[in-house]
């Protein structure tokens, strides 16, 4: 796995869930919203994209992306999060 280029299309489509918003979002946490094969280099990396609880008040959200391929003798994973909180304006 090319890690640089994966994760820099990891990170792409992480951004692009999390432009969608705070409000947006909420209808969606416990959802898978990408998850598709993508062709990084000479090989097949496996891109996940979820919208996660991030605390046990269920408050904050955790935008959670997983990038998975294979490496020469093995699998490798990137595990990466963005956090996504409620605008002042629509905090209770």
């Amino acid at each position: 796995m090319y890690r640089d280029a994966s994760y820099r299309l990891l990170r792409q489509r992480m951004e692009e869930v999390q432009s969608l918003g705070y409000e947006s979002l909420l209808p969606l946490v416990n959802e898978t919203l990408i998850s598709e094969p993508v062709q990084v280099g000479s090989g097949d990396v496996w891109i996940d994209v979820a919208v996660v609880w991030a605390d046990k008040k269920h408050r904050s959200l955790f935008v959670w992306g997983t990038a998975s391929g294979p490496n020469t003798w093995r699998m490798e994973r990137l595990d990466e999060k963005i956090l996504v909180e409620p605008d002042r304006t629509s905090a209770k």
